[in-house]
Formats: C-alpha cells, structure tokens, sequence
C-alpha cells in the first residue's frame, strides 16, 4: 500500500444519531487503513457518555463469511432434534386420548344397555347368541365394530368387540337377569 493510499480521507455526511453527541458538529472523517476501501478506522460515539472512541473496521476474513450460514444450520439442527421428539408424543397422546375416550363412551352405552337388559328387556332375546344394536348418539364416536349379546339361562353378557384390535378395547358387561 502506497503512503497516497494511507493518507486518503473520505468525508461522509453525519448521521441523525451522530449528531446528537455533543461537539461533533463536523462531518465524520473515515480513514482507509488497509488495500479494502472498507478496511477503516471511524471515530464513535461511546453510548450514553458522549465520549468518542476509534474503531476498526475490517473485511470479513474468507473463513469467517460463512460462519453465520453454519451456525445457522447448527442452531436448526438442534431445534429439530429437540422438537421431534415433541411432536411425535403429541401425536401419541392425542391417539390415547381418542381411544380412552372411545373406551369410555363405550363403557356408557354398554352399562345403559346392559341395566335395561337385566330389568327384564332379555327375554326378548333367545338363548346364545345375539347380535345387539346400541342405543344413544354416542354410538357415531365408536371406531367401527360390533356388540354381541349372550344369554345363558339367567346369566347376560353383553360386550362390544372393535374390528381392529389396536383401535380400541372390547368392554364386556355381564350380570344376573331378574
């Protein structure tokens, strides 16, 4: 670098913010202090004292550009690895949550029924084996399956089996007919 290039002195206008410090009424003078024309030195104003101070400003080095790009990546790496796990128990639970509700609305209608059964509503039914409709509006939350009714003598059982085992658990009720 030539003594012409050192001594270069680029004048740029004062900023809103630099104009505020006390005693800078001048334009800000940069000095170029390297072969890069934003290799410079600046003086600026400490925050909150007013007093000024000389900084250097240096081009990135080659190794350094990419580093915000690979702490980027880092950073998403980790997020990813941490809210994974997150996200697939949120999707586990609200299957638990679906089928404990299906298990319960299941257990309502089979004790409905199953009281209405042994007061008497049996003996419309032949002995062994019966398929047996469920009544109430609960019924549309079930995953799909069926409800059988077995009678044997003054025994009643009454269970609702899911077409898919994993889907849900069969609920049985059994009692003694009046």
């Amino acid at each position: 670098m030539t003594n012409a290039q050192r001594n270069l002195k680029v004048q740029v206008p004062m900023s809103a913010r630099s104009a505020a410090v006390p005693g800078r009424g001048e334009p800000r003078l940069f000095e170029q202090v390297g072969e890069y024309p934003c290799d410079c030195i600046s003086d600026v104003a400490a925050p909150g004292t007013g007093a000024l101070r000389r900084k250097v400003h240096r081009p990135r080095a080659a190794g350094e550009r990419g580093m915000l790009s690979t702490d980027l990546i880092i950073a998403m790496a980790i997020l990813v690895v941490a809210i994974m796990p997150l996200a697939f128990s949120f999707a586990q639970e609200g299957k638990l949550y679906r089928q404990s509700y299906q298990k319960a609305a299941a257990m309502e209608l089979i004790d409905g029924e199953m009281e209405i059964l042994v007061a008497g509503e049996w003996r419309n039914f032949h002995e062994g084996s019966n398929p047996y409709k469920l009544h109430g509006s609960s019924t549309r939350n079930l995953p799909p399956g069926r409800t059988l009714l077995t009678i044997n003598g003054k025994h009643i059982r009454l269970e609702w089996l899911p077409e898919k085992e994993n889907a849900a658990t069969k609920v049985v009720r059994e009692g003694v007919a009046k």
